[in-house]
């Protein structure tokens, strides 16, 4: 929203882990002027709402950077068994739950399945970027899962070379760069796990 002058103009900005932040911004600068509002994240916290951590991994060209999200299960997140954050994009404390909610999993497990949320294709790009509860993937969490989600090539939103992958070939959906995000996310974070029963995947349409 502008003002008037076009001197001042209101801005509203969230990240998928950061809740909306309102504030007056110079429309020269872009500095801040005055903080209005900032969305509190504690009501959905003592519920049990889960916290998406932002992660960047290469692809499956092993140079392209892929950027996507995961959810810890509540487990995790109770006991604390955090990661080494080495792409060091997370920046929500994470305070324990208080709800715990039956589990397919006892609360002991070392390691976690893990189930990717695909939605693939080239009208679009599909893993969230701004604040969202994103309340049909914590039902998953809850129930002791991993949930991951991440954009391949031939999704949109990345440039022409990005998009381009799935020009005639429709069913370029990206999954090669999948396998190798989580892969790479692995890496830091033991308590995924990639192997015992798979991978599971979870969406719809592409």
């Amino acid at each position: 929203i502008l003002s008037q002058s076009g001197n001042i103009f209101i801005d509203i900005a969230s990240r998928v882990d950061l809740a909306p932040v309102s504030c007056v911004r110079c429309a020269v600068t872009g500095a801040i002027i005055t903080t209005l509002h900032q969305a509190d994240l504690t009501p959905l916290m003592d519920k049990g709402w889960i916290c998406p951590e932002r992660v960047v991994s290469a692809g499956a060209d092993g140079k392209t950077l892929i950027y996507g999200i995961l959810l810890k299960p509540q487990q995790l997140n109770d006991n604390n068994e955090d990661d080494d954050q080495g792409d060091g994009l997370s920046i929500i404390d994470r305070s324990p739950l208080t709800s715990s909610p039956s589990s397919v999993l006892p609360s002991s497990s070392s390691t976690y399945p893990v189930l990717v949320n695909s939605y693939a294709g080239p009208p679009d790009a599909y893993c969230p970027k701004a604040f969202s509860i994103l309340n049909f993937l914590q039902g998953f969490v809850h129930h002791g899962f991993v949930v991951a989600m991440c954009d391949g090539h031939g999704t949109n939103r990345r440039g022409v070379e990005f998009h381009q992958t799935c020009w005639k070939n429709i069913a370029a959906s990206g999954l090669p760069d999948v396998v190798k995000w989580l892969q790479g996310a692995s890496v830091t974070r033991s308590w995924m796990d990639l192997t015992s029963n798979g991978v599971g995947i979870i969406g719809g349409s592409a």
